[in-house]
Protein backbone atom coordinates (compact mmCIF):
# COMPACT_ATOMS: atom_id res chain seq x y z
CA UNK A 1 0.00 0.00 0.00
CA UNK A 2 1.58 3.41 -1.31
CA UNK A 3 2.06 5.96 2.09
CA UNK A 4 0.83 8.83 0.81
CA UNK A 5 2.16 11.65 3.10
CA UNK A 6 5.24 10.35 3.43
CA UNK A 7 5.45 9.89 7.02
CA UNK A 8 7.03 6.18 8.08
CA UNK A 9 5.88 4.61 11.46
CA UNK A 10 8.92 3.09 13.03
CA UNK A 11 7.54 -0.44 13.18
CA UNK A 12 8.49 -2.95 11.09
CA UNK A 13 12.00 -1.23 10.66
CA UNK A 14 14.99 -4.02 10.40
CA UNK A 15 18.66 -3.93 10.99
CA UNK A 16 21.47 -5.85 9.75
CA UNK A 17 24.98 -6.22 10.48
CA UNK A 18 27.39 -7.60 7.64
CA UNK A 19 30.89 -8.99 6.90
CA UNK A 20 33.57 -6.46 8.39
CA UNK A 21 35.85 -7.83 5.21
CA UNK A 22 33.73 -5.71 2.57
CA UNK A 23 34.87 -2.14 1.19
CA UNK A 24 31.64 -0.64 -0.11
CA UNK A 25 30.76 2.96 -0.69
CA UNK A 26 28.43 3.47 -3.43
CA UNK A 27 24.53 2.68 -2.99
CA UNK A 28 24.85 0.13 -5.63
CA UNK A 29 27.82 -1.68 -4.14
CA UNK A 30 25.84 -1.89 -0.72
CA UNK A 31 22.32 -2.92 -2.92
CA UNK A 32 24.15 -5.64 -4.51
CA UNK A 33 25.24 -7.74 -1.55
CA UNK A 34 23.08 -10.39 -1.61
CA UNK A 35 20.46 -11.08 1.47
CA UNK A 36 22.58 -13.96 2.92
CA UNK A 37 25.29 -11.30 3.48
CA UNK A 38 23.33 -9.90 6.04
CA UNK A 39 22.40 -10.88 9.39
CA UNK A 40 19.18 -9.65 11.33
CA UNK A 41 19.85 -8.11 14.61
CA UNK A 42 16.82 -9.71 15.97
CA UNK A 43 14.54 -7.94 19.20
CA UNK A 44 15.71 -4.74 18.44
CA UNK A 45 13.13 -2.80 20.56
CA UNK A 46 14.47 0.72 20.42
CA UNK A 47 17.21 3.02 18.29
CA UNK A 48 18.08 6.70 18.95
CA UNK A 49 18.70 9.71 16.72
CA UNK A 50 21.32 9.93 14.53
CA UNK A 51 23.15 11.46 11.35
CA UNK A 52 25.32 14.33 10.06
CA UNK A 53 26.23 16.70 12.81
CA UNK A 54 28.67 19.29 12.67
CA UNK A 55 30.79 21.39 14.68
CA UNK A 56 31.02 25.40 14.61
CA UNK A 57 34.13 27.11 13.85
CA UNK A 58 34.08 30.52 15.71
CA UNK A 59 36.04 33.56 14.03
CA UNK A 60 36.54 36.51 15.94
CA UNK A 61 38.72 39.49 15.50
CA UNK A 62 38.74 43.08 17.45
CA UNK A 63 37.65 45.13 14.96
CA UNK A 64 34.49 43.00 13.65
CA UNK A 65 33.06 42.11 17.20
CA UNK A 66 30.79 40.07 15.74
CA UNK A 67 31.71 36.33 16.25
CA UNK A 68 31.17 34.88 12.40
CA UNK A 69 30.89 31.27 12.39
CA UNK A 70 31.91 28.29 9.84
CA UNK A 71 31.40 24.61 9.29
CA UNK A 72 34.23 22.55 10.82
CA UNK A 73 34.27 18.98 10.59
CA UNK A 74 31.06 16.74 11.33
CA UNK A 75 30.31 13.77 12.44
CA UNK A 76 27.47 10.74 12.02
CA UNK A 77 27.09 10.13 15.71
CA UNK A 78 25.58 7.04 17.45
CA UNK A 79 23.54 4.92 16.51
CA UNK A 80 21.62 3.36 20.14
CA UNK A 81 20.27 0.14 20.13
CA UNK A 82 17.83 -1.68 22.56
CA UNK A 83 17.06 -4.95 22.17
CA UNK A 84 15.37 -7.57 24.02
CA UNK A 85 18.33 -9.92 25.36
CA UNK A 86 18.79 -12.82 23.24
CA UNK A 87 22.06 -13.46 22.88
CA UNK A 88 21.90 -16.27 21.16
CA UNK A 89 20.44 -15.23 18.34
CA UNK A 90 22.88 -14.96 15.26
CA UNK A 91 22.79 -11.18 14.62
CA UNK A 92 23.01 -10.12 18.71
CA UNK A 93 26.15 -12.77 18.75
CA UNK A 94 27.83 -11.07 15.70
CA UNK A 95 27.15 -7.87 17.30
CA UNK A 96 28.82 -9.24 20.73
CA UNK A 97 32.17 -10.57 18.54
CA UNK A 98 32.09 -7.08 17.00
CA UNK A 99 32.22 -5.48 19.85
CA UNK A 100 34.96 -7.75 21.71
CA UNK A 101 37.25 -7.17 17.58
CA UNK A 102 39.50 -4.04 18.45
CA UNK A 103 40.05 -3.74 14.91
CA UNK A 104 37.79 -2.07 12.79
CA UNK A 105 34.41 -1.32 11.86
CA UNK A 106 31.55 -2.95 10.31
CA UNK A 107 28.78 -2.64 7.72
CA UNK A 108 25.25 -2.05 8.97
CA UNK A 109 21.66 -1.88 7.22
CA UNK A 110 18.78 -0.11 8.23
CA UNK A 111 15.45 -0.81 6.33
CA UNK A 112 12.41 0.88 6.84
CA UNK A 113 9.09 -0.58 6.44
CA UNK A 114 8.18 1.90 3.39
CA UNK A 115 8.44 -0.02 0.46
CA UNK A 116 5.74 1.49 -2.28
CA UNK A 117 4.69 -1.64 -3.87
CA UNK A 118 5.06 -2.94 -6.95
CA UNK A 119 7.54 -5.41 -8.43
CA UNK A 120 10.81 -3.98 -7.87
CA UNK A 121 10.01 -1.72 -5.30
CA UNK A 122 12.48 -1.16 -2.48
CA UNK A 123 11.96 0.20 1.01
CA UNK A 124 14.08 3.18 2.22
CA UNK A 125 17.78 1.45 3.17
CA UNK A 126 20.50 3.13 5.42
CA UNK A 127 24.01 2.03 5.10
CA UNK A 128 27.02 2.74 6.86
CA UNK A 129 29.92 1.52 8.60
CA UNK A 130 30.44 1.21 12.96
CA UNK A 131 32.73 0.24 15.62
CA UNK A 132 30.39 -1.69 18.18
CA UNK A 133 31.62 0.04 21.35
CA UNK A 134 29.36 -2.70 23.55
CA UNK A 135 26.64 -4.50 24.36
CA UNK A 136 25.29 -4.08 28.31
CA UNK A 137 22.72 -5.56 30.00
CA UNK A 138 19.78 -4.16 31.65
CA UNK A 139 17.68 -6.33 34.25
CA UNK A 140 15.20 -3.92 34.97
CA UNK A 141 12.19 -4.75 37.36
CA UNK A 142 10.40 -7.81 38.02
CA UNK A 143 7.91 -6.69 35.15
CA UNK A 144 10.68 -5.61 32.72
CA UNK A 145 11.88 -9.20 30.58
CA UNK A 146 15.73 -8.71 30.26
CA UNK A 147 17.44 -6.19 27.41
CA UNK A 148 20.79 -5.64 26.20
CA UNK A 149 22.00 -2.08 24.61
CA UNK A 150 24.55 -1.59 22.03
CA UNK A 151 26.49 1.42 21.04
CA UNK A 152 27.41 2.15 17.93
CA UNK A 153 29.81 4.64 16.64
CA UNK A 154 29.25 5.50 13.09
CA UNK A 155 32.69 5.56 10.96
CA UNK A 156 31.38 6.64 7.56
CA UNK A 157 29.30 8.50 5.74
CA UNK A 158 25.34 7.60 5.90
CA UNK A 159 24.44 6.39 2.39
CA UNK A 160 20.76 6.61 1.84
CA UNK A 161 18.30 5.00 -0.85
CA UNK A 162 14.98 6.36 -1.01
CA UNK A 163 12.26 4.11 -1.25
CA UNK A 164 11.21 3.47 -4.89
CA UNK A 165 7.81 2.13 -6.96
CA UNK A 166 8.45 -0.97 -8.89
CA UNK A 167 6.01 -1.12 -11.94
Amino acid sequence: MPIEDGIVATSGARMYIGDKAWDYDTLAEFDGQTASGWTELAEVSNYNEFGKTWTTVKVNSVANRRTRKRKGSYDEGNLQLTFNRVPADDGQAKIIDARDDPTGSYPFKLVLDDNPGGAGGKPTRMYFYGMVMSYTTNLGGGEDVVRAASSIEINSDIVEGAATAGS
